[in-house]
């Protein structure tokens, strides 16, 4: 799973409260997820629920698109989008990543990036809560996000900028 073209590898995740419901060819998992891993440089924790398309396959049950953690993928690909026109102080683009568009002002768009060390995010149901821990390792900066999924992906309620 791509994170801004480094991998992301959770060697060991726990599922748990696993439920699938197979129709014919075609099958849905719902199952928790718990994991510690890394993607290059940055540790990704991680604790979610997640919903799996599968659909059968001649090898047997494969996850539909390739997808594994779809939940987790579209929220890490949200907070890369978020990081870039951040650092490219791109108003626009966070904007339409903002629940509410208005509450984003070019002037709080000033702050130099920092490079990014750990990501610990919790998902329940459609809204994500996110701990991104940047800045240098002797004096950490935490930063908490809240996020809620809609349909057309996920979208920042607090703490975009």
């Amino acid at each position: 799973m791509p994170l801004g073209g480094r991998r992301l590898i959770l060697p060991t995740p726990i599922l748990s409260e696993v439920v699938v419901e197979v129709d014919g060819r075609r099958a849905r998992a719902l199952f928790r997820v718990e994991g510690d891993g890394t993607a290059g440089d940055v540790h990704v924790g991680y604790v979610g629920g997640e919903e799996l398309a599968l659909t059968l396959g001649a090898g047997g049950w494969e996850p539909a698109g390739g997808v594994f953690l779809p939940r987790l993928q579209s929220l890490l690909a949200t907070l890369e989008r978020q990081r870039a026109a951040a650092a490219a102080r791109d108003a626009v683009t966070l904007a339409g990543l903002a629940l509410d568009p208005g509450s984003v002002k070019p002037a709080g768009l000033t702050a130099d990036p920092v490079p990014l060390r750990a990501y610990f995010i919790r998902v329940e149901g459609d809204r994500a809560t996110v701990s991104e821990v940047d800045g240098p390792t002797e004096k950490p900066i935490t930063r908490r996000m809240e996020l809620q999924r809609g349909k057309d992906g996920w979208r920042f309620a607090s703490g975009l900028l």
